[in-house]
């Protein structure tokens, strides 16, 4: 089950961040069945299409979004950054929170 619940969280930040590169049908479709949690059969209906058709532009959007991710990495960035917040905040010190503000800095 966490599986599940880890790649629909993946699957949101993909659109999350790259959604905006999608075609606007794309978009819709993927936000439509990620984010509302329709299903592919009530997508068809509201888009009038076939659900084959729901199923594709699901399919094209995931590998569109996973080629800007592996391109990019913003996704993996941000991990790595709230990863870096925690580890700062868990040692709670000015010497740690200083160096995360230089790298953070110097990241951009």
């Amino acid at each position: 089950m966490s599986d599940i619940l880890a790649d629909r969280e993946y699957i949101l930040g993909l659109l999350s961040k790259y959604g905006v590169l999608l075609t606007e049908t794309q978009r819709g479709i993927a936000r439509s069945y990620y984010e509302y949690d329709l299903s592919l059969s009530e997508i068809a209906e509201e888009n009038k299409i076939s659900r084959a058709a729901v199923s594709e532009a699901l399919k094209s959007s995931l590998a569109k979004m996973g080629d800007y991710e592996e391109k990019l990495g913003l996704l993996k960035k941000d991990g790595e950054l709230k990863q870096k917040i925690d580890n700062a905040l868990k040692k709670g010190d000015q010497d740690s929170y200083r160096s995360l503000l230089e790298e953070i800095v110097n990241g951009l």
